[in-house]
């Protein structure tokens, strides 16, 4: 198996607009692959299941769920495995730090 994850730092506060970011880019990785630009890029990846795996910092609405429902076939007609997963949210001790105020967002990783 090869896995292509997108970690994903948006919330679902505004479901239709989110989805349509991530809906671009899942676009984009489809893409990739499809293209066969993985295979130059990951030469390991031939004859590999390749799993397209989103982490959400924040779990999906319901809306969100349905439209993620609505994906998965939709990916997995292209030979893909479809994965999904919310971070848990640690507290200030987990982190093993003391609460301190945000400091902007982190950029979200690509493959």
């Amino acid at each position: 198996m090869r896995y292509s994850p997108i970690s994903d730092h948006l919330d679902w506060s505004d479901s239709p607009a989110y989805e349509v970011v991530l809906q671009a880019k899942l676009n984009h990785y489809l893409a990739f692959v499809e293209s066969g630009e993985i295979l130059e890029s990951y030469p390991g990846a031939k004859g590999r299941l390749i799993v397209l795996s989103v982490v959400f910092n924040f779990p999906p609405d319901e809306e969100g769920r349905e439209f993620l429902d609505r994906l998965r076939p939709i990916i997995e007609s292209a030979g893909l495995l479809f994965a999904m997963r919310a971070r848990p949210v640690l507290s200030s001790a987990e982190c093993g730090r003391e609460s301190r105020p945000s400091m902007g967002t982190t950029a979200v990783s690509a493959v």
